[in-house]
């Protein structure tokens, strides 16, 4: 069995006074989501981190938006398992990024994501789910308590969802595909150990453009500067057939979204606990909406401006 379904090492990392327990999330696959929407008044904006009202612990939707079109191009992305940053603490992103020593996977830009909202003030946690059997792709995401209730924030797929995430689940398990993304894309950096070249196919993913990939070596390896949306993101990942199959089979249209109906994680900050229905999800949401945590000893281990923003 591979072992997306759990922490990558199975250990947790005690953060107290010093440090905060932050369990890595990284998994093999990460899928995505397929239908997505344009909003023209979040497109191309430029925000910073002063733009937001931190007096608000509900932000409004858009207030989501424009943090995740902040934090999502400074999440470095690795290419592979030999450049993943390792059980990392809040602190080791902001290194690993800034000095591109190492990269992450959907499991830890959504753990660095929920740190990221957490110093606004607003609740958080990180959800994985699509578990359908073995080789079958899975994602995290995190979870936002906004205004209008839990929401989806894509840091590493680059998207919102409009909706709360129970309204989203209804829709799908009535058989409809979700009408509530906001996908607004992402250019970042991403972490090779060579340069990628055509015969490798995955430096393709996400481009509408075969031209070489604009890179620099950092180390021993290659920082390249990548431009993708969701919706391509995974069309040639290699499981992504084998898990549309597993839908098939239970009766699910070919379509990724319906893998939110497949929760098997969900992270608070402090513990990782597995999960197997919807009614273990809401329940864990009801208790993480009233839990409390130290959100100024968050802020100072952890540091959203890394210097750069593409």
């Amino acid at each position: 069995m591979i072992q997306h379904r759990s922490f990558r090492s199975g250990r947790s990392i005690l953060f107290s006074v010093v440090s905060l327990i932050v369990t890595s999330l990284a998994l093999t696959g990460c899928a995505a989501s397929v239908q997505s929407q344009t909003l023209q008044d979040v497109q191309g904006s430029q925000n910073t981190i002063q733009d937001f009202d931190t007096n608000s612990n509900k932000p409004t939707v858009h207030e989501v938006i424009k943090l995740v079109k902040e934090v999502s191009p400074k999440i470095l992305v690795s290419n592979n398992s030999q450049t993943l940053l390792s059980d990392p603490y809040p602190k080791d992103y902001n290194f690993a990024f800034l000095n591109r020593t190492a990269g992450v996977w959907c499991g830890d830009a959504a753990v660095f994501m929920m740190n990221a909202a957490r110093q606004m003030g607003w609740k958080a946690a990180v959800l994985s789910y699509g578990f359908l059997g073995d080789h079958s792709l899975t994602h995290a995401v995190t979870l936002i308590f906004s205004d209008i209730g839990w929401i989806v924030a894509d840091s590493y797929l680059g998207n919102v969802h409009t909706k709360p995430l129970i309204n989203e689940i209804d829709q799908l398990q009535s058989g409809n595909v979700l009408d509530s993304v906001v996908d607004f894309g992402v250019t970042r950096d991403v972490l090779f150990t060579s340069i990628p070249t055509s015969k490798n196919p995955s430096w393709l993913i996400g481009r509408k453009s075969t031209r070489p990939l604009p890179c620099e070596k950092s180390g021993n390896n290659f920082v390249c500067t990548v431009t993708h949306d969701e919706t391509d993101l995974f069309k040639i990942h290699k499981q992504t057939q084998l898990t549309l199959d597993m839908l098939e089979a239970r009766s699910l249209p070919r379509n990724m979204s319906y893998l939110k109906l497949f929760p098997y994680g969900i992270f608070d900050g402090v513990q990782y606990e597995e999960i197997s229905n919807l009614s273990m999800l809401y329940r864990d949401l009801d208790r993480i909406q009233t839990m409390g945590w130290d959100s100024e000893l968050e802020s100072r281990q952890f540091n959203l401006d890394l210097g750069r923003t593409s």
